[in-house]
């Protein structure tokens, strides 16, 4: 859905796609509490070599480095639905005043 599409929507629909975002989000970091994805983000964010690490992760445990791969798409994507939200919130209600 693009930026364009979302003036169209109900606020009522809005608040809805805004929650099932921060669902999304909100599983996402539940699944975080998964000892092995956990372990595999964490040797991710110490690394100084992010891509040569993460190809190192898919040819140890692929389950894992594809875990990793779609909660960060996820949260990517669900976090800019959010953001866009917010912004049309905030137009609409600058409109209105």
């Amino acid at each position: 859905m693009s930026n364009d599409d979302i003036r169209y929507l109900t606020d009522q629909s809005l608040a809805e796609l805004s929650r099932d975002c921060a669902t999304m989000i909100q599983q996402v970091c539940t699944r975080l509490q998964d000892d092995d994805l956990a372990t595999g983000i964490r040797r991710l964010m110490q690394s100084s070599d992010l891509l040569e690490t993460f190809a190192e992760m898919q040819q140890e445990n692929r389950s894992i480095a594809a875990m990793i791969l779609n909660a960060g798409l996820a949260t990517l994507v669900n976090s800019q639905s959010v953001i866009a939200i917010d912004n049309e919130f905030r137009r609409r209600a600058a409109e209105r005043n």
